[in-house]
């Protein structure tokens, strides 16, 4: 049996899902896994292969198109609070990972899911965008002092935390 190739292939090429008989519940369910099916949905939308994509499958990455962009939306909102949270501490804020190529609006940005925004500061300044994210309505989701402990001395990180009115956690 013929196989339309890896996810990566795809998402290099969108037209490998064409190319042989397609296993588009193998692609679909793959990308769902890898927290790819965005990114997917972006490839073949700017492609101009989404209409060619099977009904089914086509209404999977809709789906998953539609909630990128209201991810997005949150995400720059959430970054919005978190730069108004430690601005003025006097140090830089490096926003990293999907938060930074969204605000940057660089292309690995197109289509990505979120579950978190991490930031980077200075480590002698984790006291002070700690103290700075409570003020301003965050809290940590790692209660237990096993975990506060491990994010703290080992990932040399502050556990996550999430603003109380947010729907989409940051990672401190």
């Amino acid at each position: 049996m013929k196989s339309y190739g890896t996810l990566g292939e795809t998402l290099r090429d969108t037209d490998r899902a064409f190319t042989d008989p397609p296993h588009w519940d193998e692609l679909v369910r793959r990308a769902r896994e890898a927290d790819l099916l965005g990114t997917l949905a972006h490839r073949f939308d700017a492609s101009g292969r989404m209409v060619d994509v099977p009904r089914g499958p086509r209404k999977h990455l809709e789906s998953a198109a539609v909630l990128g962009v209201a991810q997005h939306r949150a995400v720059a909102r959430e970054v919005r609070e978190i730069l108004r949270a430690v601005d003025g501490l006097g140090f830089p804020v490096i926003l990293l990972k999907g938060a930074g190529y969204l605000i940057a609006n660089l292309p690995p940005s197109r289509g990505r899911l979120f579950s978190d925004v991490d930031i980077l500061v200075p480590k002698a300044q984790l006291p002070a965008v700690e103290s700075a994210l409570m003020l301003a309505g965050y809290a940590t989701t790692h209660h237990h002092p096993h975990d506060q402990r491990y994010y703290r001395e080992w990932m040399h990180e502050l556990p996550p935390m999430q603003h109380i009115l947010s729907e989409l956690g940051s990672g401190g």
